[in-house]
């Protein structure tokens, strides 16, 4: 079984093709894990090593024996100055919080910027990270996330305070899936810089709402329909364009 490696410069040439296998294998993790978590568990250690491709190019969590519950993982012996790139802040000991599902969507939001940029985390190369820097810096201090969508996913993973992240690895599957559902069907449709295919009078609709808004003319809009059809999209595909 092949471990995952990390994204080869998906903004370069060609980089457009790669960043979507990119994306699905990320989401294929995610899945992975989510569906190794249960009655409150979660992955104590979760590192790129966690993660296998098999040769029909499916992902599979390799190292199940590290799924506990929170207090196993809160009481794991950590070895004396080891930090792995994936890490929490509240996994650092440096910090009091919660170890917890949201500890988990952090791990799969760093992974994610791995593999979407090529690059390491916190702008230090993995032999300088230290857990003053993965408490303190943003996982992409130097902006390579240059898609905003992709962007605002990762942020809200890796948000420092726990209760600011998706509350748990379905919230984070959810919109991950979202994203690429739109950015294949925007492929398939040649819809330039459109996010979303066959919702262009509900986005305008939208925009016209928040514009009215900004401009002092303040509306009540609720979007309506069933669980996974892209409400939540629908309405950050609007917010990029006031970003």
């Amino acid at each position: 079984m092949e471990q995952m490696a990390a994204g080869s410069d998906p903004q370069g040439p060609g980089g457009s093709v790669d960043r979507e296998r990119q994306l699905t294998q990320w989401l294929a993790a995610i899945r992975a894990v989510r569906s190794a978590l249960s009655g409150g568990l979660i992955h104590a250690r979760l590192a790129e090593s966690s993660f296998g491709i098999t040769p029909d190019n499916s992902v599979q969590l390799t190292d199940r024996e590290q799924i506990c519950t929170p207090e196993q993982a809160r009481r794991a012996v950590r070895p004396e100055g080891q930090v792995w790139t994936l890490e929490a802040p509240e996994q650092t000991g440096l910090i009091e919080a919660t170890v917890d599902e949201r500890t988990n969507v952090y791990n799969l939001g760093v992974l994610g910027f791995l593999r979407l940029t090529g690059a390491d985390p916190y702008g230090a190369s993995r032999e300088a990270l230290s857990r003053e820097m993965i408490v303190r810096l943003p996982v992409d201090p130097d902006g390579l996330l240059a898609d905003p969508s992709l962007k605002r996913i990762i942020e809200r993973a890796t948000a420092k305070q726990p209760a600011e992240r998706y509350a748990s690895v379905f919230d984070l599957e959810t919109d991950v899936a979202l994203r690429i559902g739109a950015g294949t069907a925007a492929a398939a449709e040649s819809a330039g810089d459109g996010a979303i295919v066959g919702r262009e009078a509900e986005q305008q609709l939208l925009s016209e709402a928040v514009a009215a808004t900004r401009a002092g003319q303040a509306q009540t809009l609720a979007v309506i329909g069933e669980p996974g059809v892209g409400k939540t999209y629908l309405w950050q595909s609007v917010q990029d364009r006031f970003a």
